[in-house]
């Protein structure tokens, strides 16, 4: 009987620990449907790579209002957190174009994800090359 109640202990304490799982995802580069972003870092409840895969997919549903920020090329290193299915907290660490920090800031608050968690990530915008550089020099 002791072997039983240790069973289902030892069950549920790793039925627990599962629920609570985190992993954390690197990418160095990812381009999905034309947007690309290079350095992202997640710490993540669960989705792992896929979920950056679908959050790289919504920029690019949003590609047209990102590039307009900066049409000659910009990068932008941006940090946000996801809740409920909601991007939050989103913020520019640094960029090649300062003064369009709010207008990549607002195309990140457009985007969802099934998981939560936190990211960061360096968002290419506007021109590829001009973008590739100022990506670099972020580097």
């Amino acid at each position: 009987m002791t072997v039983g109640r240790t069973l289902v202990a030892l069950g549920a304490l790793l039925a627990a620990s599962m629920a609570q799982a985190v992993s954390t995802v690197d990418v160095g580069q990812m381009e999905v449907n034309g947007q690309e972003v290079r350095n992202v870092k997640c710490t993540l409840g669960e989705g792992g790579v896929f979920a950056i895969m679908g959050f790289v997919g919504q920029l690019a549903n949003h590609k047209e209002a990102l590039d307009a920020c900066v049409p000659a090329g910009a990068a932008f290193r941006v940090a946000w957190k996801w809740v409920g299915g909601k991007t939050k907290n989103v913020k520019v660490a640094a960029s090649s174009a300062k003064p369009k920090n709010a207008c990549v800031v607002a195309a990140v608050q457009q985007t969802t994800a099934p998981t939560k968690g936190s990211c960061s990530a360096v968002i290419l915008v506007g021109d590829t090359a001009g973008a590739g550089k100022a990506a670099d020099a972020l580097q």
